[in-house]
């Protein structure tokens, strides 16, 4: 038995097309799975206020690619 549920949401038809257009059909629950999983950790770090900030666009997703040098940096701005 999987600990897995279904959530359900309505979105806007162009938005709908616009995936299909762009998502793979194999790639659609994983990549939504993941995306939630990244905004329920980044809620837990930060707080509501992230909310706040992708509701009003002033959230921005950004492409990091997982290199040594960029891992190296980016573990230094935490410690800042």
């Amino acid at each position: 038995m999987s600990d897995k549920i279904r959530i359900h949401l309505d979105i806007d038809r162009d938005l709908h097309t616009r995936a299909q257009k762009v998502i793979p059909w194999g790639s659609r629950r994983i990549l939504l799975e993941t995306i939630l999983e990244r905004l329920v950790a980044g809620l837990e770090k930060e707080g509501p206020i992230l909310i706040g900030a992708v509701i009003g666009g002033e959230y921005e997703m950004v492409y990091k690619p997982k290199t040594p040098d960029n891992e190296e940096i980016l573990q230094s701005r935490e410690g800042e």
